[in-house]
């Protein structure tokens, strides 16, 4: 559980400035359809460590369309894995999936049941409203914070994690897929309260 420790105890993910709450306006177009999961992941080409990921955590089973039905995505790119990777001091991202146990509790928090989208209509995500993923209890909350730039998770252990710019809305099958810029790390903190206040900017 060396990972998890390292996790648990340094989330570096979070040293950056708080995002400001903006108001819940649409911020994308609707993207395109893929008829499965694995054909919008290939196309994207640069989440094969989320598959390896996946693939190594025993949960190949989240990529079939007809296991995972009706579900939002949260998809890391390579970058993210990356990027933990290097805050972690662990030397690659091959390092992070060793912890099998610790990967199949952070990939579940990438999956929120049933359908979550960032433009107008039904799913329309609301802002500042807490979601349940498929990780068990209040740690496997999240929150979706709307801002001007676009749209940010506050996860459990205080970390904001950007939709990126682009990434929003990709429907695959019965799920959608929102790509984002880090790897969502479940905590002990409460989402439920409203988000802190962001960090006055230094110019």
């Amino acid at each position: 559980m060396r990972v998890f420790a390292l996790i648990s105890i340094g989330i570096l993910l979070i040293a950056g400035a708080r995002p400001a709450a903006a108001d819940d306006d649409d911020h994308a177009a609707p993207g395109p359809t893929y008829e499965t999961l694995v054909e919008l992941l290939e196309f994207k080409n640069n989440t094969k460590l989320l598959v390896a990921a996946l693939q190594a955590a025993g949960l190949e089973d989240l990529l079939d369309d007809a296991t995972l039905g009706e579900a939002t995505l949260f998809v890391p790119v390579d970058d993210a894995f990356e990027k933990l990777a290097e805050d972690l001091e662990l030397g690659s991202p091959a390092e992070l999936l060793k912890d099998t146990e610790l990967l199949a509790n952070v990939l579940a928090y990438h999956v929120v049941p049933g359908k979550l989208v960032t433009t107008a209509g039904e799913g329309k995500a609301k802002a500042m409203s807490v979601y349940q993923t498929l990780l068990d209890g209040a740690t496997g909350q999240i929150k979706y914070v709307p801002r001007e730039k676009g749209p940010s998770l506050l996860t459990t252990s205080g970390q904001y994690a950007d939709i990126i710019k682009g990434g929003a809305d990709k429907f695959a099958a019965d799920a959608v897929v929102h790509f984002i810029n880090k790897v969502l790390i479940p905590g002990d903190e409460s989402v439920a309260a409203s988000a802190p206040a962001p960090a006055p900017s230094r110019r």
